[in-house]
């Protein structure tokens, strides 16, 4: 089945850490421990208020997440996550120099 997020959604597998070539380390006490995930589709983007908001994120990009802010949705049997493009916490990977 193909699936395509509608305005400022993506699609996230969850993938495991150590897929990772940095080590995160998250503190151990916390209830809502975020997941790490690979975007496999994002949608065009909204309009929102007149201005138009771009998707910063784009297909395989390594991103961490909360799983509350997620709908956890099933697809060919495989459990997949919608969420909106400010739900998203980080992008691994990227940098700010």
């Amino acid at each position: 089945m193909k699936i395509k997020p509608l305005f400022d959604r993506v699609i996230v597998k969850e993938t495991n850490i150590s897929d990772n070539k940095s080590k995160l380390i998250m503190q151990a006490s916390s209830e809502d421990k975020p997941l790490f995930g690979e975007i496999l589709c994002v949608g065009d983007g909204i309009n929102e208020d007149g201005k138009e908001i771009k998707m910063q994120l784009k297909k395989h990009d390594k991103v961490i997440f909360s799983k509350y802010c997620a709908v956890a949705i099933r697809i060919d049997g495989e459990e997949l996550f919608v969420l909106r493009q400010s739900d998203i916490l980080a992008i691994l990977g990227e940098t700010n120099e």
